[in-house]
């Protein structure tokens, strides 16, 4: 997904209330247009408090998706966070299956999080942007 699409879902997922309290992937395909609303297929998604996540179901969700993988390499594991499929397909990702996150994934995922100061972190900025309370 590009950065664009990504932010457009983000923005839009902030006030759609069949989004809470669930875990779900986005994907998009290029040259076709985004849904103009996603409410009805994010109505149809269990909340994840009611998932069994030892599920049958969910070991087939999980297979589904991984069919939808793009590049060569078909290896989720070797994808880097901030690195694309494509640069994994020509061997400029150099990361293990299964590697631990690097430093700058590290320091990256830690940027999102409330780190204990209100002015820190990208959660507290949106919270600032979006003037949510929680």
């Amino acid at each position: 997904m590009n950065a664009n699409d990504l932010a457009s879902n983000l923005v839009d997922l902030l006030n759609e209330p069949s989004a809470t309290g669930k875990t779900f992937e986005c994907v998009t395909l290029a040259g076709y247009p985004p849904p103009k609303s996603i409410t009805t297929v994010l109505e149809k998604l269990n909340t994840d408090a009611t998932i069994d996540n030892d599920s049958d179901g969910v070991y087939a969700s999980f297979q589904l998706m991984q069919q939808l993988l793009p590049g060569e390499e078909q290896d989720a594991t070797r994808l880097e966070m901030g690195k694309t499929y494509e640069q994994v397909d020509r061997g400029e990702v150099d990361r293990a299956r299964g590697a631990a996150p690097t430093e700058r994934e590290q320091e990256l995922a830690g940027s999102v999080v409330y780190d204990g100061d209100a002015k820190k972190g990208f959660r507290n900025k949106l919270k600032r942007i979006f003037g949510s309370k929680s």
